[in-house]
């Protein structure tokens, strides 16, 4: 289920990942590891609970990781690795709402984003903040933003279906995309822009 190419095909540490939907990497700064996330609860027999990260020594895992589905990672500008998917417990912390941080131990994010559903992309921006999307909502809609202490809504929101796809543009807009409707504005489908100020239809 996980595997290396360096001229030939091969596995991790002779890694057997089960059921395993949904994989996700992202890679850890320059030491050559990386972290899986996913729905699965062991590799290769040892137990892991949605995130785990893989070294030349091996897997390590996440102590206590998610107890559901890690969908999307990405690396903040405070070297904590945000996770974001289906779940209600990270680290062992209840609190945590389909979004949690991670270095070396666990952060809740003032409880994540509730309402049900699940966050299924997230993006960094260039100032640290944290864009999350998805049907997990926390009663601002399918769009929200981390700043390090609270989440808001972004803009008017995004309402009905979840965005997929979060991705910053080298002029700082945002790319979401998905299929969803923009509150008092036309509906969007699968691709909008989010400018900093409002959104915009492609």
């Amino acid at each position: 289920n996980v595997g290396q190419y360096s001229g030939a095909y091969g596995t991790l540490g002779g890694s057997v990942i089960n059921v395993a939907v949904d994989p996700v990497l992202t890679s850890l700064h320059a030491n050559g590891s990386f972290f899986i996330g996913g729905n699965y609860n062991t590799i290769g027999g040892t137990a892991y609970q949605g995130v785990g990260y893989w070294t030349s020594a091996g897997f390590s895992t996440l102590t206590n990781g998610t107890v559901d589905r890690a969908i999307a990672l990405g690396w903040g500008l405070d070297n904590k690795l945000y996770i974001a998917g289906s779940f209600t417990t990270a680290g062992g912390s209840a609190n945590a709402n389909n979004v949690a941080s991670w270095n070396g131990t666990f952060g809740t994010l003032n409880g994540g984003l509730q309402g049900g559903g699940s966050v299924l992309a997230l993006v960094v921006a260039p100032d640290g903040r944290i864009y999350a999307s998805g049907s997990a909502s926390g009663g601002t809609n399918c769009f929200n933003v981390w700043n390090g202490v609270q989440w808001s809504r972004v803009g008017a929101g995004i309402t009905e279906q979840p965005q997929q796809l979060l991705r910053f543009g080298s002029d700082g807009n945002i790319f979401a995309g998905g299929l969803g409707s923009v509150a008092n504005q036309t509906y969007i489908k699968f691709l909008t822009i989010w400018n900093g100020a409002s959104y915009l239809p492609l």
